[in-house]
């Protein structure tokens, strides 16, 4: 017997069930006997759990009529369930009866088409279906009225094989169509039918021979100029026309990179990521038979020309302040056509650039951190060349605070009389750039000193 105990959770902490038979009407306490005095435990924060007990009748007299067991479980305390019940339990007998088999019929799903054959010509096996469902192993005859045709055998499937068996051979008499039957019949004697016809006539007729027509290209194809990088503005090439059946296309030798070719809608399209010198191409159209037309055309694709900084080493600019600045910036070189400069990020507002001269000029009132700049030249095209540089102004606010104090002049102290190259040489502390902090750097300190930077 499996019980499952149902309660009203009142604790979120595991509870145990304690599950007692007691007698009832017409019984006592020996009729019976419940097995292993059984515990539940019902995990925490669950409301149910399944167990099996077992009760056993004990010297059940004949004749003395049914006897009442009662089925109860108690919590482990009043404390772990709520009203409106303190256990409920579900009592299932396990002594069930054995389900019924339901008898299945086989059937085919698929149907055997009409089958005609030539006298004296192998005929192309036929494979039957096999047929679905049945209670077992299915067995596969062919009935014929009263035989097959002469020449022609039926193997029945194999265990192993997914078909209902097959017919081959040469039929070797001429047969009017004759009604068969493919049957199977599963192990408790269910039977599935598929009817079919075969026929078996003279010799195959010989076709009469047909001109072979050849394909052909009615247009030309101008020669293609592109130029690398560039987009090109897609084209359809021309198709040929005649032929055998279906006409497929190739088109050799290879295209530049990012160029494709798509042989069914005949489109030229995309990006050449290289340059090629002018190069003949030909479109090939060939039929079912094998037959060929062709048509050539010419296709290059110009060297795109990149902008580039000869000098691309990135420098830096350092500059006491209120120093004059006047920078020339070098030009880039290739590309196509004009170049245009741009300089990023925005400059102070002390200092100008000359987009026609690349001087950067102007004189600096304000620090400037140690700041990254580039200068980017752009072609025609689109195609750019960059070139990066720092440009800082050194300034006596040591600690960046915005004032100049006693506690920039600590920090002065500590680096005075240090040089360039030393590792307790700091350039910021540099105030002129000479590569020595000393006493010309102090007066520099001394004239900005408890002023507002």
């Amino acid at each position: 017997t499996t019980v499952t105990a149902t309660l009203n959770r009142a604790s979120s902490a595991a509870t145990t069930i304690t599950v007692s038979a007691a007698a009832g009407a017409n019984a006592v306490s020996g009729d019976f006997t419940l097995s292993n005095n059984p515990v539940l435990t019902i995990a925490a924060g669950a409301t149910t759990s399944t167990g099996t007990v077992t009760i056993t009748a004990v010297d059940n007299a004949v004749g003395s009529g049914d006897k009442a067991v009662t089925v109860s479980g108690n919590a482990q305390s009043s404390a772990d369930v709520t009203s409106p019940s303190d256990v409920t339990l579900t009592i299932r007998d396990d002594e069930e009866p054995e389900p019924e088999v339901e008898n299945t019929v086989p059937e085919f799903t698929d149907a055997v088409d009409f089958q005609r054959y030539y006298q004296d010509t192998p005929i192309t096996p036929l494979m039957f279906p096999a047929a679905q469902s049945g209670d077992g192993a299915l067995t596969y005859t062919l009935e014929s009225p009263p035989s097959l045709p002469p020449g022609l055998t039926y193997t029945p499937p194999s265990d192993e094989d997914a078909h209902g068996g097959v017919l081959s051979g040469t039929s070797t008499e001429l047969q009017a169509k004759t009604l068969y039957t493919l049957t199977a019949t599963d192990e408790d004697g269910d039977v599935a039918r598929a009817l079919f016809y075969i026929v078996v006539v003279d010799q195959i007729p010989t076709p009469p021979v047909e001109a072979d027509r050849m394909p052909s290209f009615g247009d030309t194809v101008a020669a293609q100029s592109y130029v690398q990088n560039r987009e090109i503005e897609a084209i359809t090439l021309p198709q040929a026309t005649g032929g055998d059946g279906v006409l497929t296309y190739a088109l050799t030798p290879y295209l530049p990179e990012g160029l494709h070719f798509n042989p069914r809608t005949l489109v030229l399209s995309g990006t050449p990521t290289e340059a090629r010198d002018e190069t003949p191409y030909t479109l090939t159209a060939r039929d079912s038979d094998g037959d060929e037309a062709t048509l050539s055309f010419a296709l290059a694709v110009a060297e795109d020309l990149m902008p580039y900084f000869a000098d691309s080493t990135v420098v830096a600019y350092i500059y006491p302040l209120e120093a004059e600045v006047d920078i020339s910036l070098p030009e880039a070189t290739g590309g196509d056509g004009v170049l245009a400069y741009i300089l990023w990020p925005f400059l102070p507002e002390e200092l100008y650039f000359d987009l026609e001269t690349l001087v950067l000029s102007g004189t600096l009132f304000q620090s400037i951190r140690e700041t990254e700049y580039t200068l980017s030249a752009l072609d025609e095209d689109g195609d750019v060349a960059s070139l990066v540089f720092t440009l800082e102004v050194l300034t006596p606010d040591f600690d960046n605070n915005g004032l100049v104090n006693f506690a920039d002049f600590a920090l002065f102290v500590v680096r005075y009389g240090t040089l360039y190259g030393e590792e307790s040489y700091d350039r910021l502390y540099d105030l002129n750039s000479d590569g020595v902090v000393d006493y010309e750097d102090f007066l520099i300190f001394r004239e900005h000193y408890d002023t507002d930077l």
